[in-house]
């Protein structure tokens, strides 16, 4: 990835040794550095290994510009403002088309997570080679069923061959909050559902209104 976009040069080696710990995973891992530790630019650097097309980016609203500016800085080489397709609204829907080519120059296409679900249909079926899903710990379960946008992009990327999530807290209030993830890098990892997962790993205790919260984990990660 270096030898095609130089700039990746200036990654400190913490960051190096990230990129090539997922590539060594299949580039399917969660990257799950603090905070400020530079996820963004692992990850692309990982994209920029791969080098394969088309690419979908999934992020909060508000970080959709940012990633764009991102990948203009880091990957010059690879990627120019024709080939970052940012959606912002049902006008900027992508071809209807799902033959090779029916993209043009869009190499990738970033969205948020919402308009992942409002444009499922159009997003699904592209045959994309590597997502990103940043801010990964909003992918979650609820009373043991996914939030409506987590089960959009857990349906979107279920044939993705290489999926990336990054998120500084990937449990961001219970540990349970990981199942999401863990099952969409590696189906059945921790169970075939979230209620079993729940089941062999919760040690649940009652909450001062008499009702059962999950607690403490039973069972060791590992």
């Amino acid at each position: 990835s270096m030898e095609r976009c130089p700039r990746l040069c200036g990654l400190h080696r913490f960051q190096k040794e990230g990129v090539r710990r997922a590539i060594q995973l299949g580039g399917r891992c969660l990257i799950a550095d603090e905070m400020g530790c530079g996820k963004t630019p692992q990850a692309l650097g990982v994209l920029a290994a791969y080098a394969i097309w088309p690419v979908l980016v999934l992020c909060p609203a508000s970080m959709r510009l940012v990633w764009a500016e991102e990948m203009e800085r880091w990957l010059p080489e690879l990627l120019q403002p024709r080939n970052i397709h940012v959606v912002f609204s049902s006008n900027d829907m992508l071809p209807q088309s799902r033959h090779e080519g029916s993209l043009g120059e869009t190499r990738v296409v970033i969205a948020s997570m919402t308009m992942a679900r409002l444009l499922f249909e159009n997003l699904s079926g592209r045959d994309w080679s590597l997502a990103i899903v940043d801010e990964s710990h909003s992918l979650r379960f609820a009373s043991g069923r996914p939030c409506t946008s987590t089960r959009a992009v857990l349906e979107l990327l279920a044939g993705c061959p290489r999926v990336l999530l990054l998120s500084g807290t990937p449990s961001a209030s219970t540990y349970l909050d990981i199942f999401a993830q863990a099952d969409l890098l590696s189906p059945g990892l921790l169970g075939n559902s979230w209620r079993e997962f729940a089941r062999c790993y919760d040690d649940p205790t009652l909450s001062s209104s008499g009702h059962l919260i999950s607690g403490r984990c039973r069972r060791g990660w590992q």
